[in-house]
C-alpha cells in the first residue's frame, strides 16, 4: 500500500519512466497507455474511499497526534480520550506503540526500573502475535502483569511526586488489550454475573488505594474500556434490567460520603454501549462523618444507613442479585450488618435508556 501511495503521487511521466516495458515500440506502447488508464482509475477510487475506509499499514498512516487528544483534570493528570479503536487497521502494532511511548513514557518510581518496559513491550509483541495468528491462545497473564505494573509506577509517582501524570500509553494498552481479549477476567478485579462487564481499580497494586477506575464493557468483538475518572473508587458493578428488558451496568461505591460514586452504562446493543448518568456527590441529609449507604438493586434506591455490629453478614448491596464485588469491606467478610436509618430513600436510580438519570 505504501507503493500505491507513493505511485500515486508521480505524474504521469514519472510514472511511464519508472514502468520497466517503457522503452519497447508499437503494441508495448499501448499497453502501457492501457495499464496507466486502469492505475488512474484505481487511484482515483483510492481517493473517494480514502475518509470512509480507515487505511492502516503503518505508522505512517497512524498520525498519533490526529488521534489522542487529551483531557486535563486541573494540572494533574493527562488522560488520552478514550474510544472504541479499530486497532485492525494498525499494521504495525510495535511500531505504533513504540511511537506512542516516546512521546508518553511511563515515569518509573525508582527512575533506572527498565522492567517495566521489557513488559510493556513484551505484552504488545505477544497480542500482535495473537492477532496474526502465530500464537494460539492470548497473553492474558502478561496482559494483567503489564497492567498492573504500570498503575503501580504511576500511583507510586503520584503520591511521592508533584506534576503531570500521564495515562496516555496505559490507557491505549489497555484498549488495544481490551481490543483482543477472548475473556474479561484478565482485564478486571471484578465482573458481571453475565462476564461482559467489570471494573479495574487502576493502581490499586501499589498501596491497594486506587484513584483510577477504569470499566470494561463487551462489544462484538473484544471489550470497550471507559475511564470513569480521577480519585474515583469502584467498589461494586451492578448488572440490571428495565421493564422493558434493557440491560444496563451500574459501576458503584456506596461506602461512605466521602467515596460516594455512581455511574450507569446502557448496553443498547454490541455496537452502541452508552454512559447514561452519573453521580459524584452523595445525598446528605444527615451532617456525620460515619454516614454510609445501603443500595438496594431490586428497587434501585439508596437508604442512609449505620453500621451495627452483629452475628449476621453484612447486609449491604453486595448480598443482592447481580452485584459482584472485589473489596473485603464490600464483601461481607466482617461479622456487620447495615441498618437503615430513614425509610425515606436517599437517593433514586431511574431506568430509561438514554434519559436514565439519578433523582433525590
Amino acid at each position: 500500500m505504501m507503493k500505491n501511495v507513493k505511485l500515486s503521487q508521480m505524474s504521469n511521466d514519472e510514472l511511464a519512466q519508472s514502468l520497466p516495458w517503457r522503452k519497447n515500440k508499437g503494441v508495448a506502447n499501448v499497453k502501457y497507455m492501457f495499464v496507466l488508464a486502469m492505475l488512474a482509475a484505481l487511484f482515483g477510487c483510492h481517493k473517494q474511499t480514502d475518509k470512509e475506509v480507515k487505511i492502516n499499514d503503518s505508522i505512517v498512516n497512524v498520525p498519533i497526534e490526529t488521534h489522542i487528544t487529551y483531557v486535563l483534570d486541573g494540572d494533574t493528570a493527562r488522560h488520552s480520550v478514550m474510544q472504541y479503536f479499530d486497532f485492525d487497521t494498525i499494521g504495525d502494532l510495535q511500531g505504533f506503540f513504540h511511537e506512542l511511548s516516546a512521546k508518553h513514557p511511563i515515569v518509573k518510581w525508582m527512575g533506572d526500573e527498565d522492567e517495566i518496559d521489557v513488559v510493556i513491550d513484551s505484552c504488545i509483541a505477544k497480542i500482535d502475535a495473537y492477532r496474526k495468528g502465530k500464537i494460539r491462545f492470548y497473553p492474558d497473564s502478561l496482559v494483567r502483569k503489564c497492567i498492573n505494573n504500570m498503575g503501580f509506577n504511576i500511583a507510586a509517582v503520584n503520591n511521592h511526586s508533584s506534576g503531570m501524570m500521564d495515562f496516555v500509553l496505559a490507557e491505549w494498552l489497555m484498549m488495544c488489550a481490551a481490543y483482543y481479549s477472548p475473556d474479561i477476567t484478565c482485564l478486571v478485579e471484578t465482573q458481571t454475573p453475565d462476564h461482559r462487564a467489570g471494573f479495574y481499580n487502576f493502581g490499586s497494586s501499589y498501596n491497594y488505594a486506587p484513584w483510577w477506575s477504569y470499566c470494561f464493557i463487551k462489544r462484538e468483538k473484544g471489550y470497550q474500556v471507559f475511564c470513569l475518572g480521577d480519585y474515583v473508587k469502584v467498589r461494586s458493578i451492578f448488572q440490571l434490567t428495565d421493564e422493558k428488558n434493557r440491560k444496563y451496568y451500574l459501576c458503584s461505591n456506596s461506602l461512605s460520603a466521602v467515596e460516594f460514586y455512581q455511574c450507569l452504562f446502557w448496553a443498547k446493543d454490541d455496537d452502541t454501549i452508552l454512559r447514561v448518568a452519573e453521580c459524584k456527590d452523595a445525598p446528605r441529609k444527615y451532617d456525620t462523618e460515619n454516614l454510609l449507604y445501603y443500595f438496594d438493586p431490586k428497587l434501585l434506591i439508596w437508604k442512609y444507613a449505620k453500621e451495627e455490629e452483629g452475628s449476621g453478614p453484612l447486609t449491604n448491596e453486595r448480598e443482592e442479585s447481580g452485584a459482584c464485588s472485589s473489596y473485603p469491606e464490600q464483601g461481607g467478610s466482617r461479622q456487620s450488618q447495615l441498618i437503615a436509618i430513614d425509610d425515606v430513600p436517599a437517593l433514586r436510580l431511574i431506568l430509561d435508556g438514554e434519559n436514565s438519570c439519578f433523582a433525590e
